[in-house]
């Protein structure tokens, strides 16, 4: 069974393209240190390769790597990670976007497919690593 989570956020500013460009998305990422771009495999997505530093638990230091491609579902509106983060671990993740009365709302749909341990844990950190991404995108 999936692991799945909702976050919504509403910021001052427009940052869908913070959004698109992965590797804009990596700098304001506590965990993420490089992104490289793979290639465009298909028309509305790019491919990457990501490179984070993470301590699970509080004291297990790891350092995954792992490919993702962003798919621009519809221009200006969703857009979609999409990665195979370890082993049989999926993640997808949706954001939409849509202006509002300061600037624009998204929307976070979160889900992980797989081992459901490894699920758990991956989904604490990636609520709290995007917890600080749109935070300092408040600022």
């Amino acid at each position: 069974m999936p692991k799945v989570l909702k976050l919504e956020y509403s910021l001052n500013k427009n940052v869908y393209d913070t959004f698109l460009d992965l590797r804009k998305f990596g700098e304001l990422h506590p965990n993420i240190v490089k992104v490289n771009i793979i290639g465009n495999p298909e028309i509305n997505c790019v491919e990457y390769e990501i490179f984070e530093e993470i301590t699970l638990l509080g004291f297990i230091p790891m350092k995954p790597y792992y490919k993702a491609k962003v798919v621009e579902i519809e221009k200006g509106k969703h857009i979609q990670y999409l990665s195979q983060v370890k082993g049989n671990v999926f993640l997808a993740i949706n954001f939409t976007f849509w202006p509002n009365d300061k600037g624009m709302h998204v929307k976070e749909d979160i889900e992980i497919t797989g081992n459901a341990v490894v699920a758990s844990i991956l989904m604490g950190a990636i609520k709290k690593a995007h917890t600080q991404i749109f935070e300092s995108l408040r600022k």
